[in-house]
């Protein structure tokens, strides 16, 4: 069987030309190309199904926005962005934030969130305290006229004010229902304690032979910057709202007198009080100085000096009638008649 099969072979090798090879190398090498190509398209990695994006509209800066500028609305604009990129109180409407202050630098292409923007006007600090028709004016109180520390910043207070005028002693109630800001200690007690240190360290150090009349003096002089160092620890400004016309009233009226606070309840009973002045004259009178009975002029007024009084003429011989007998004598002024 074998030596048929290759006998046959042989013979078709024989008939097969150099023509028929050419096309038979053809035909395989197309055959091995397709195969390749087959097995090509088969290996190639199988495209992934793309997922939409959530997308929602957000509040852009459309420039830089400094702290505390009023935002407008040419400032910002809208745009779709990916959801997750999106921080949670991001604002999506430009009506929320226009004609606020912006509470931190907001850079070109931020999103503007509530964070960044003042959405509550409580959130400015102090001045966000301040109504918006009032103005922030502070006066000086102690223990005494701040209602001994009882006031506190939100309570509402009246102010009034004593002044004096010779035996005459006047009160009245300068603004009433006034809202109290803050109560601000001002004190120099971190400033003086080191000066009042170094005083007693310097007198410690002091030689002993100088005099006792220099350090009695000395004492005195640490004596008293203590009391003023405790005074002024006393010594505090309130903060008041008010309406310019009031805060120009309060302002000017403390230059006659003494400001007190009077603590509102809270609920007075009565919003205003109409009663606002009481005057009073002391009983005790000042001791008079004794009249030396010359006119001083007023104050102020002008007056000629009293003309000198003329001198008194010289008396004249005084002439006495002749008595009969004797001898006229004239001594001086005195004319004398001796007789025999």
């Amino acid at each position: 069987m074998l030596p048929k099969l290759s006998k046959s072979l042989r013979e078709l090798s024989e008939k097969i030309t150099y023509r028929h090879w050419v096309m038979l190398a053809g035909a395989a090498s197309l055959l091995l190309g397709l195969l390749v190509f087959v097995t090509l398209n088969n290996n190639e990695p199988k495209q992934e199904k793309t997922v939409p994006v959530d997308t929602v509209h957000v509040v852009v800066a459309k420039q830089d926005i400094a702290p505390k500028t009023i935002i407008k609305e040419g400032m910002l604009e809208v745009r779709e962005m990916p959801a997750h990129l999106v921080p949670a109180d991001a604002v999506s409407d430009v009506t929320d934030v226009v004609n606020r202050p912006a509470k931190v630098q907001i850079m070109k292409d931020d999103i503007v969130s509530k964070r960044k923007v003042l959405m509550d006007i409580s959130m400015a600090g102090f001045t966000g305290d301040i109504p918006p028709n009032c103005r922030a004016v502070s006066i000086g109180i102690s223990d005494v006229t701040g209602v001994a520390g009882f006031a506190q910043p939100g309570d509402f207070v009246d102010v009034m004010i004593i002044s004096k005028n010779g035996d005459k002693m006047s009160g009245r109630i300068v603004l009433q229902d006034v809202l109290l800001l803050a109560i601000n200690k001002a004190t120099d007690s971190q400033t003086s304690v080191p000066k009042e240190q170094a005083a007693d360290k310097k007198d410690e150090n002091k030689d002993g032979k100088q005099g006792d009349g220099k350090d009695a003096q000395q004492s005195e002089n640490v004596s008293a910057e203590k009391a003023k160092t405790k005074a002024m620890d006393k010594l505090a400004t309130a903060t008041l709202a008010l309406r310019p016309e009031e805060a120009l009233k309060l302002v000017t009226e403390a230059q006659e007198g003494t400001l007190y606070l009077t603590l509102r309840p809270y609920k007075p009973r009565d919003k205003f009080t109409t009663d606002t002045k009481y005057v009073h004259y002391s009983s005790v009178q000042a001791p008079k100085k004794a009249d030396t009975g010359v006119s001083r002029p007023a104050v102020g007024s002008f007056s000629r000096p009293a003309p000198a009084p003329a001198p008194a003429p010289a008396s004249s011989p005084v002439y006495t009638a002749p008595r009969s007998g004797g001898i006229e004598v004239i001594r001086g002024t005195a004319v004398s008649r001796e007789g025999f």
